[in-house]
């Protein structure tokens, strides 16, 4: 089994789908000197198409339908206007 190596903080530390994106600790350590800073591997969410597709093709209004009305949680991130659930 291969081992991951250490995220350096040049990659996003957040993937939502195919959107990346870095988190707000990511973006409060990175420093224009670019000299690394050792921080956990990228995080990876579900995204709204992922989502729907485990609710069997759900339509996107329904989806948000029940999300406002608690049925289903929120988005616990969002990267460029796109959100994310945990996997």
């Amino acid at each position: 089994m291969a081992t991951q190596q250490p995220n350096l903080g040049a990659d996003p530390d957040i993937r939502v789908g195919d959107h990346l994106g870095w988190s707000l600790a990511c973006i409060q350590a990175w420093n224009p000197d670019g000299k690394p800073f050792v921080r956990p591997h990228t995080a990876l969410f579900a995204d709204i198409v992922t989502v729907k597709q485990r609710l069997h093709s759900m339509p996107t209004n329904v989806l948000w339908a029940c999300i406002g009305d608690g049925a289903y949680p929120r988005p616990v991130v969002w990267v460029d206007d796109w959100p994310g659930w945990l996997l």
